[in-house]
């Protein structure tokens, strides 16, 4: 029933005709065993009711929404996302980027599992709304993405993102062996995969448990090279990738520079 629900809206086409019907995502910050009612993301949708008039003729008395995968990609500023919490979840230095620089992204993804999961980004305003473009595409093509998680979900750890697979975008930190802001930390890059495509420069491979994925010829799902739809698409929007670099490779990495 998953698949043909997600095919449908896929094409656009309103589940109003496919009704009565649930439809129900794995969030990343929820339990996948827990029931539909602990599940934030389950969305029911009923068939309106209808009453007989006076005419005897039937008249709904509610109205059914209409779905499309457009619905579950979605832009919230980080104060609606965090409220009082923001500050104590999101360190930033203020000299740098500001909270209403950046925008909360919801985004549907392929997971290793094959099952449809509802991640997260924050990215910079600027590119929010094309971020969302391009993870669409990647959607549709069904590019398998493990986890994508928030960094404050691992304390901001960028290292224990990365050993844990995880997607992820801003992180307001230094580059890697520099003193000066990355472009994370202005909410402009995004690491995908990280695990399966690390950081390479000489000797040293981050996150360390990537190591055995420095050899590019394998054929693993998620892995990204230079002939892979995914470096097509992000190059399509005027990103680059940093497996495209001579020294270091950074298989993970997708930039936007907007000066």
């Amino acid at each position: 029933m998953k698949k043909i629900i997600i095919s449908l809206l896929m094409i656009g086409i309103p589940l109003s005709l496919y009704l009565p019907i649930t439809l129900s995502f794995v969030s990343e910050e929820s339990d996948p065993f827990s029931s539909p009612e602990e599940n934030p993301l389950v969305r029911e949708v009923s068939p309106p009711s209808s009453t007989i008039t006076e005419n005897d003729q039937v008249s709904e008395t509610s109205s059914v929404p209409e779905f499309t995968v457009d619905d579950f990609f979605t832009i919230q500023t980080l104060q609606e996302k965090y409220g009082d919490s923001l500050a104590s979840l999101i360190p930033i230095d203020p000299q740098y980027i500001e909270y209403d620089d950046l925008r909360y992204l919801e985004i549907l993804h392929v997971g290793f599992d094959g099952e449809i999961h509802q991640g997260e980004l924050i990215v910079n305003q600027a590119i929010a709304e094309e971020v969302l473009q391009i993870f669409k595409e990647l959607y549709t093509i069904s590019f398998p993405i493990e986890k994508m998680k928030a960094i404050h979900h691992y304390d901001n750890s960028d290292e224990l993102s990365m050993e844990d697979n995880n997607t992820s975008a801003f992180n307001f930190r230094m580059i890697t062996n520099g003193s000066t802001p990355s472009n994370h930390a202005y909410g402009l890059a995004i690491d995908i995969n990280p695990k399966i495509n690390p950081y390479v420069y000489a000797n040293k491979v981050l996150p360390a448990n990537g190591e055995d994925y420095t050899d590019r010829g394998q054929e693993i799902p998620g892995m990204i090279t230079a002939e892979s739809e995914v470096c097509e698409i992000f190059k399509k929007y005027g990103w680059s990738w940093g497996g495209d670099w001579n020294q270091p490779k950074d298989y993970q990495h997708f930039e936007k520079n907007i000066s």
